[in-house]
């Protein structure tokens, strides 16, 4: 075969020669005891394996396959590990199965940032890191058309879009005196700031990000007088980390009723995220539906992993506090345990 990288009986980790017999940024880990028949191993880089789905793209630079190859005799598993620099973001590592004709993912999740991505497979033949393809859509403004906030207290409104690519949001109309309203380049924008006059507010909204049509919203901006509800959420965000397969975790986040009247609470939700489901993040909410003035209660936010990757979702929470609404967003990570 190719000059190839010996791979002894037993279990090892092996950096195969490429076609030129250099080494290459690909490591095939045999399990223990895994090899039978010594041998060697090596890998071609190219651009020659078969087409992927089109759903997903070669990632790298340059793009490549990699065609895996050994003379030893193993049995599975095996991990194949490939390292790029830098390592994209969303990627994920495609193994070609060579019975069904078909590439498969089998990246093991999460990737570290810097990689290397990795797969753990029971046949070797090529494999591909891809990154999803994601088509031009024009933008559409998500969030809501009104919002209400109250004189003297500060409070904070996320406008948000959906398209690709991201939308650039722009504002017009004239607003209240303490307010400001700031594009963040992500697709979000935030109106904020702490309002010194009461009043019924009209804003025209627009989302642009080259795609035609851009999108338009009116906006309607309560400001009430100064008095009334008011909360403070802690945390505003969780992560809570990696949990072990099958793991359970669970996060507290504390509402406290801050204003001079009760705080009014007309719904809590979850919004989960994609590859998310009631099974994976689930919430127990301790709160009724109203809170008197200096009072505190709590939301219980739980995590169960069992679907390995990350997934994330955002705690609604509705009320009559200046805003009318506040949200935590919530993020975790099932892993295998080893």
């Amino acid at each position: 075969m190719l000059n190839a990288a010996p791979t002894p009986v037993g279990g090892s980790t092996i950096v195969p020669l490429d076609q030129n017999g250099n080494p290459s940024n690909v490591t095939v880990e045999f399990a223990s005891g895994g090899v039978t028949q010594a041998g060697g191993t090596a890998v071609v880089i190219g651009q020659n394996a078969p087409d992927l789905p089109d759903s997903v793209k070669l990632a790298g630079t340059p793009a490549v396959s990699y065609d895996v190859l050994s003379s030893a005799q193993f049995v599975a598993p095996v991990t194949v590990c490939i390292s790029l620099n830098p390592m994209p973001a969303g990627a994920a590592l495609y193994h070609f199965n060579a019975a069904t004709q078909q590439w498969e993912d089998h990246t093991i999740r999460p990737v570290p940032p810097a990689g290397p991505i990795c797969a753990q497979v029971d046949s070797l033949s090529p494999f591909a890191v891809a990154t999803p393809v994601i088509s031009q859509q024009a933008p559409a403004i998500t969030s809501a058309s009104s919002a209400t906030f109250r004189v003297g207290t500060a409070a904070s409104f996320a406008v948000t879009t959906s398209g690709s690519p991201v939308a650039a949001i722009g504002e017009s109309g004239a607003l209240p005196a303490g307010l400001s309203f700031v594009d963040k380049g992500d697709g979000t924008a935030t109106l904020s700031g702490t309002p010194t006059a009461a009043g019924s507010f009209t804003l025209h909204l627009t989302a642009d990000n080259g795609v035609s049509p851009d999108a338009t919203q009116t906006f309607t901006l309560t400001v009430n007088p100064a008095g009334g509800a008011n909360v403070v959420v802690s945390p505003q965000s969780i992560d809570v980390g990696s949990v072990g397969f099958f793991g359970l975790a669970y996060r507290k986040v504390t509402l406290q009723s801050t204003g001079d009247a009760p705080l009014l609470l007309s719904g809590v939700s979850l919004a989960r995220g994609a590859h998310t489901d009631a099974n994976d993040i689930f919430l127990l909410n301790s709160c009724g539906h109203s809170l008197a003035p200096g009072k505190s209660c709590a939301i219980y936010v739980f995590f169960f992993a069992d679907g390995i990757g990350t997934h994330s979702a955002t705690l609604n929470i509705s009320d009559n506090a200046p805003g009318g609404s506040q949200h935590v967003s919530v993020t975790g990570s099932a892993i295998a345990r080893w």
